[in-house]
């Protein structure tokens, strides 16, 4: 393999996970995991925290927590003080199917990585077309804990029918331990899924979607 092919491979990370470990060759498999943490603090509070018995979302803008991607090595340190980590939640959007499957591929590479240190990981499942989120499903495990998050997904008309389609599809295609809810439950049907609420920090919000 030339020098170029390799530094291409470390770009995009294959190189933290065999193909065996990957489902359909798409997405890395996510072990099972049923860790409930007592609370959950942002990715950017972490940073200032010692609450090590947390467990550490990164439901914020992705400008915040891009560089856990570009520069791994010294945020998997970090994030292994913490009790559990939740997958990187880097965005998805209806109108570009490519670039949001990119994001979650890089979502849950780095969950794979998480839990190849010995970490505790919970996989985010981001909501946005049906496609989109049976694809986020990929590698998923069955009867374990997945997290959710109805930050942004409570104002908006369009917000509220892809949050309520991916509890849908959640129902039908995975069966849950449980389903971690950061943010307000609010009127959403979660299908008798059972749900833990997280409240939302009122530090480092998250700007308001377009």
């Amino acid at each position: 393999m030339s020098k170029n092919s390799e530094r291409n491979i470390r770009s995009l990370h294959l190189d933290w996970c065999k193909p065996s470990d990957m489902v359909e060759c798409k997405l890395p498999i996510i072990e099972p995991c049923n860790y409930m943490p007592p609370r959950l603090i942002s990715f950017r509070e972490s940073q200032e925290s010692a609450d090590y018995e947390a467990g550490v979302h990164f439901f914020v803008d992705d400008v915040y927590f891009e560089k856990v991607w570009s520069n791994p090595t010294q945020w998997i340190k970090h994030l292994s003080k913490f009790s559990c980590v939740i997958t990187p939640d880097f965005s998805v959007y209806c109108d570009a199917i490519i670039p949001s499957m990119w994001n979650i591929y890089r979502s849950r590479m780095f969950g794979r990585k998480l839990q190849d240190c010995g970490l505790k990981v919970i996989p985010t499942v981001p909501f946005g077309t049906y496609e989109l989120t049976h694809f986020a499903l990929l590698g998923l495990p069955q009867n374990s804990l997945v997290c959710v998050s109805t930050v942004g997904a409570r104002k908006r008309h369009n917000s509220r029918m892809a949050f309520q389609a991916g509890l849908d599809i959640i129902s039908k295609f995975l069966q849950t331990s449980g389903v971690l809810v950061y943010g307000e439950l609010d009127s959403f049907d979660y299908h008798n899924l059972k749900t833990y609420q997280y409240e939302q920090s009122i530090l480092y919000k998250p700007e308001e979607a377009c």
